[in-house]
Parts: structure tokens; C-alpha cells; sequence
């Protein structure tokens, strides 16, 4: 793993304990185009803006921000092995709710 993925990882795990959160699985992690952050946050998983914690970070390389989740996914937290786009160069992380709506096919269930 290159340093500049270790640092991106460390920044978002400083990030992570800002929240009364203990557990890798009570988060969503996704990957998404910068075109398509503000619609996938907050019509397709269902956040409502200033209210729910999010937070992203454009890593600037696709193939940084697959390594980022596949990192938090194996850690377990949720989300989909799915790459949804293929310029997809933004990490993203919410607290997931009874509210939220996650996509199907999470990585444990893609192991088996």
C-alpha cells in the first residue's frame, strides 16, 4: 500500500472517532464521482444534510479510493464491492440509521 493510501486511511480513521460510534459496522463506506457526491448522499442513501455525519474525501485517483474502501470494507464496515462508476475518485462515510439506506451485495456477503 502506497503512503500517500496510508495517510488518506489515517486521516479518515481521525475523522471516524469523532463520533459516538465504536463499531467499523455501524458505517457505510462508498466511492462515488464528484459529479454525483451530493445525489448519492443525500436522494440515494437517504442523509439528510446537517444533520447526518458524513463526511468525504476526494483522493484525487480512482484506484486510491478502491484500496480506501476495500481497506474500511475488510475492517467491517459496510457497503458494496461494487464499483458503481468508473471515475469514482471520492471516499465517502456515513453513520448508518434506521433512516439510511444502504446498496445490496455488502463485502461479507460477496466473500462467500
Amino acid at each position: 500500500m502506497e503512503e500517500a493510501v496510508k495517510n488518506l486511511i489515517k486521516e479518515i480513521e481521525g475523522r471516524l472517532v469523532t463520533t459516538a460510534m465504536r463499531y467499523y459496522s455501524n458505517f457505510y463506506i462508498g466511492t462515488v464521482s464528484k459529479a454525483s457526491k451530493e445525489y448519492r448522499l443525500f436522494e440515494e442513501h437517504g442523509l439528510t444534510k446537517g444533520e447526518d455525519w458524513c463526511i468525504s474525501v476526494d483522493v484525487h485517483d480512482v484506484q486510491r479510493a478502491r484500496e480506501i474502501k476495500q481497506y474500511f470494507l475488510k475492517k467491517g464496515m459496510r457497503g458494496s464491492v461494487d464499483d458503481r462508476e468508473e471515475d469514482a475518485t471520492v471516499v465517502y462515510c456515513y453513520v448508518v440509521t434506521q433512516y439510511t439506506v444502504e446498496f445490496v451485495k455488502p463485502y461479507m456477503q460477496a466473500m462467500q
